[in-house]
């Protein structure tokens, strides 16, 4: 019984996926959404997210997790391999998430799981034996043991996920600008833009990402501002039913930074690249709202675009892929810099 209780704690050991939280301490700023993501709700503590989120949510903190996957004799996933998104989701659920946004997903090729097993069938013997009085004879014929075995090998691999924990909220609190004296809310001060620009209703990702790059003027009317808005818009439109990705994109990325003592850090920040394509191939400048400027390059298959970006500033590169169409750019990204390594999700429009 001793025996066959190790037996069991050892094959639950090899089912379980190591995880880890780190809360995330800071301010909660209007994190970037969305119009569309794909979402994984099915045996999950929380929601899985690839992509970003499309509604308003606060950040929780960055959870992670690994485990040893291996297959079975059939081919198929073996019932002792790990779910490790699912631990990662549950890990986050116990801390208040109601999802996880998925910053990068790993399996890389770990070697062979050998398993063997053999069976010795008992002795056998048969003969004649012949009792006079008290003495028995015994005469043997033969005896004998029949050992069989089989076994298998396959694939392990590690696998690992990352992601950002967060709750969602009903809605991010609202700033507030005085105009003419008075004191708008956003949702005024976009009903009042969207009243005098009804072309433009319906591109809000866009009008969003833009904003943060118009410089208002200083003494003219709050109109003049909002035309200027209006207008850097509609030169991106302008370039939107082209086949290529020439022009300017404008959106915002959020990213993880796993600091060089350990502690990781999440911040988002908004950009701005112009593009460059020639055939399949796209060349890239452009700037952070932090004053840094960025440069890429990448490849462009069907709707599949990945590629490299560096930091002019810093010198931090990192890889990127994802999903492209005329009007919208979503993916994931990642690298190292600086004694640091990131991960993020980042979505871009024109």
């Amino acid at each position: 019984m001793k025996y066959l209780f190790l037996v069991c704690l050892g094959l639950l050991c090899t089912g379980c996926a190591s995880t880890s939280f780190s809360r995330y301490e800071g301010t909660q700023i209007a994190w970037p959404i969305s119009q569309g993501s794909f979402v994984q709700s099915e045996k999950h503590g929380a929601d899985v997210i690839h992509g970003l989120p499309t509604k308003p949510y606060e950040v929780l903190g960055f959870v992670e997790g690994s485990g040893m996957e291996r297959m079975n004799a059939y081919g198929g996933r073996s019932i002792y391999s790990p779910d490790v998104l699912r631990s990662i989701a549950k890990k986050a659920k116990k801390r208040g998430a109601d999802a996880i946004v998925i910053l990068s997903s790993e399996r890389e090729f770990a070697g062979f799981f050998n398993y063997h097993q053999s069976y010795t069938s008992p002795t056998y013997a048969f003969g004649t034996a012949t009792t006079m009085g008290s003495f028995t004879s015994v005469n043997l014929q033969s005896s004998g043991a029949t050992t069989t075995g089989w076994g298998y090998s396959t694939p392990m691999y590690e696998r690992r996920f990352s992601a950002i924990a967060i709750r969602y909220i009903a809605n991010y609190p609202e700033p507030r600008f005085l105009v003419n004296g008075q004191q708008m809310t956003a949702e005024q001060l976009r009903e009042y833009y969207y009243a005098k620009n009804p072309e433009q209703k319906g591109r809000e990702p866009l009008v969003n990402s833009v904003t943060p790059w118009i410089k208002w003027p200083q003494s003219e009317t709050l109109d003049g501002g909002l035309e200027s808005l209006a207008s850097q818009v509609r030169e991106v439109i302008k370039t939107e039913s082209q086949d290529d990705m020439n022009g300017t994109w404008y959106g915002y990325y959020t990213q993880t930074t796993q600091l060089a003592n350990g502690s990781p850090t999440t911040g988002s920040a908004h950009l701005r690249v112009t593009f460059t394509q020639a055939q399949n191939r796209i060349v890239g400048n452009g700037n952070l709202d932090s004053g840094e400027t960025i440069s890429l390059q990448g490849d462009i298959e069907g709707a599949k675009i990945s590629g490299s970006v560096i930091n002019t500033a810093s010198g931090n590169q990192s890889t990127f892929s994802g999903t492209a169409t005329s009007q919208q750019m979503t993916g994931d990204f990642s690298g190292a810099g600086s004694g640091q390594t990131f991960k993020g999700v980042f979505t871009i429009y024109r």
